[in-house]
């Protein structure tokens, strides 16, 4: 099984020692066009964070996430935080061995109630219009 790291250079070409004798090959954008190039561009730009003291500053900066999700496949465990930020969202995936604790669940109220602390108020009304549903039914 390959390493993330070897498909991606196996993916951009950058480490293919077979092509150094063939004709440059056509470019990616050319078979898939621009929602590719654009895949790929930010792809490049991600970046692997290892030292805890950064993945602890990180956390600190954003608060705690907006939403967190637990799933596993092919014997690897990921928990995937997710922060709304005005840009659009920022994704902090960790991948395991070992099952993640699963943090104790917040009752709607008491994610209502942070919400509104942090002032995030589109994701109050969010949890508010899921407050009322569950009423109803």
């Amino acid at each position: 099984m390959n390493t993330f790291d070897e498909l991606f250079d196996e993916f951009f070409n950058e480490k293919n020692e077979n092509n150094k004798d063939k004709k440059k090959p056509k470019s990616r954008k050319d078979d898939f066009g621009d929602e590719l190039s654009s895949l790929m561009n930010t792809l490049a730009n991600f970046r692997q964070i290892t030292d805890a003291d950064e993945q602890n500053e990180i956390d600190t900066e954003y608060g705690e996430p907006d939403k967190i999700e637990y799933f596993e496949e092919e014997g690897l465990f990921f928990k995937r935080s997710v922060w709304s930020v005005e840009d659009g969202e920022v994704v902090k995936l960790e991948v395991s061995d070992q099952p993640f604790e699963v943090e104790e669940l917040k009752s709607l109220e008491e994610l209502l109630q942070d919400a509104l602390d942090s002032e995030n108020y589109e994701l109050a009304a969010e949890i508010r219009d899921e407050m009322n549903k569950n009423k109803k039914n």
